[in-house]
């Protein structure tokens, strides 16, 4: 692994803020169990899930698009070994858990084929992640006239892999982000240069999108999706980056660890947040969440010391 001072920093720092966002997001989960009505009407969720994922989408195709000159063998055995080796593993652990409860084995049981998919996609993040490289890798060009397509079909798609795993809804921002980063240099300049600009346009569009979508992101069509996403990264892009200008000159190398830790907290944090008790206010889920990813971190630190580096971070 490459030292902290050998990386650009930003990247990770920016990644820190998006897991903790996960996090967040997941650890509100816990206030309300059974449910989920008040969940998805709760404005802070509708903040979290209007960027969070679509961000990381965003930052992972940016950064494909940076190494295109890169075959399309060499990307898919790169992200088969960083993905989907993580992937057969949770799904491993996730089978063998089911030999511990009886109830939930019996669901498996009852409809293994279902079963089997539902534990080689409970991370849908890392399965989407794999097949919008794979689809941009293969289309190239052609792949927002896939995307188009796929669009107009959406309604008629069978709601296993194509809906479940978000993958028509992310491959146009994670496409967006892969040609800024064909053209990264000339990106980061305009970046620079009409941030401002570009974080007002994209606040406004997100709250009219809010306004007109209302609070309850699941009640939005597939294509109001795509824009909530869109505009809500940009403008969090911005805000995340103008937060690091105020603080990149001070030590938080801590801050770099988590983003670089990221896909480990994505994985472990969920384990996790399964063993704990329901909360009683918002302040105490709050805390708990910066108190599970400093643990998740933490464990992710002790993997890569041992097997679990390869079979659950993917770092070969």
């Amino acid at each position: 692994m490459k030292n902290l001072t050998e990386r650009q920093v930003f990247p990770d720092f920016l990644k820190a803020f998006l897991i903790y966002m996960v996090v967040l997001g997941h650890s509100l989960g816990l206030l309300y169990r059974g449910n989920m009505d008040e969940y998805w009407n709760n404005g802070l969720i509708t903040f979290i899930y209007s960027f969070h994922m679509p961000l990381f989408i965003a930052v992972s195709g940016f950064f494909l698009g940076g190494s295109s000159k890169k075959s399309l063998e060499d990307i898919a055995l790169n992200k088969t070994k960083r993905l989907i080796v993580p992937i057969c593993t949770i799904a491993f652990v996730t089978l063998v858990a089911l030999l511990f409860s009886p109830q939930k084995l019996n669901v498996f049981l009852s409809s293994p084929i279902k079963g089997f998919y539902d534990c080689f996609t409970a991370y849908w993040y890392l399965d989407c992640l794999f097949a919008l490289m794979l689809i941009v890798g293969i289309f190239k060009r052609w792949t927002i006239v896939i995307g188009l397509c796929l669009l107009l079909v959406y309604e008629y798609l069978p709601y296993l892999v194509f809906k479940d795993l978000q993958i028509v809804r992310q491959l146009f921002i994670f496409y967006f982000a892969y040609v800024l980063g064909q053209h990264k240099v000339k990106s980061i300049e305009y970046f620079f240069n009409y941030k401002y600009i570009i974080l007002s346009v994209s606040l406004v569009a997100w709250a009219v999108i809010i306004f007109v979508g209302g609070i309850n992101l699941l009640h939005y069509p597939c294509w109001l999706r795509i824009l909530v996403g869109l505009a809500s990264s940009i403008s969090m892009l911005v805000l995340v980056n103008m937060v690091y200008d105020k603080i990149k000159n001070k030590n938080i190398g801590y801050l770099q660890r988590i983003g670089m830790n990221s896909l480990g907290i994505y994985i472990l944090h969920v384990f996790i947040i399964q063993l704990l008790p329901s909360p009683h206010n918002t302040l105490l889920v709050l805390l708990l969440s910066v108190v599970l990813l400093v643990i998740s971190s933490i464990l992710t630190d002790f993997c890569r010391k041992t097997l679990l580096k390869k079979l659950l971070l993917g770092e070969f």
